[in-house]
């Protein structure tokens, strides 16, 4: 099974993600105080087929309470006694970057960013009209073409120099990922670059290999915090800091 992940939703479309689950924390959260330090686990009902996630506040003598906003917004709201007012603890949407796929395909969103969605290494907007009046709800497409063929499982030799890796540090990893339990870190490196579909991959710990075979949607450039993302682009776009495998 996949570790899980944590959505709000407007209708049939997601609002906000945490995700996955690394045992202690989910590792998109962009939250200092979370994990361990304030007893956060998560229990999997196989039989209903569905997690229950609990927290507790640490050595703080406050009422909490998990609510869902008439806006859709997740909150933690706390009074410190019965009679005391709520206030809000943490809110998930606080930035435009907390918001679901915010930057669109292959882009990633930074809260302290100018513009606030940069897109990945080896990519151009797809919409220069749009990104110029800052919606990056369109994303962006592949600069150079790669050395391995998109229709195919196997390495072919459209490029003069096979494809490497792009390493992207504190990450909010993408949606959409595959999860390949019985592979190491290098066996993961070798499955992605091996494989034409895969687009990237990372070795978060907690949680082992995953790999995108689909766009890569609701990233995140973390302050603190994130994984790493390494990102399949094609040889010329390494320079002398990306990383390349070849078998």
């Amino acid at each position: 099974d996949k570790p899980a992940q944590l959505f709000t939703w407007n209708g049939t479309t997601p609002y906000w993600r945490w995700g996955p689950w690394a045992g202690w924390k989910f590792i998109g959260a962009v939250v200092k105080d979370y994990g361990y330090g304030n007893e956060a686990s998560l229990t999997q009902n196989n039989q209903r087929g569905t997690p229950s996630l609990t927290f507790t506040l640490f050595n703080k003598p406050y009422i909490s309470n998990l609510v869902i906003s008439p806006t859709g917004v997740m909150k933690v709201m706390h009074k410190e006694g019965q009679n005391e007012p709520w206030k809000v603890h943490w809110a998930a949407i606080q930035t435009p970057c907390d918001v679901y796929g915010a930057c669109g395909p292959f882009s990633a969103c930074s809260s302290s960013g100018s513009p606030t969605c940069e897109c990945l290494k080896g990519f151009f907007p797809l919409s220069n009209e749009e990104w110029s009046k800052g919606n990056w709800t369109s994303g962006c497409l592949r600069r150079t073409e790669l050395m391995c063929s998109t229709n195919s499982s196997n390495l072919t030799s459209k490029a003069s120099k096979p494809d490497g890796f792009w390493r992207l540090i504190q990450m909010k990893l993408p949606d959409h990922h595959l999860f390949l339990y019985n592979e190491d870190a290098q066996g993961c490196s070798q499955w992605c670059l091996s494989n034409c579909s895969c687009l990237a991959y990372a070795y978060p710990d907690g949680i082992g290999c995953m790999v995108w075979v689909t766009e890569l949607v609701d990233i995140r450039q973390s302050s603190y915090g994130g994984e790493d993302l390494y990102l399949r682009v094609a040889n010329s776009e390494l320079g002398n800091w990306g990383l390349v495998w070849t078998f």
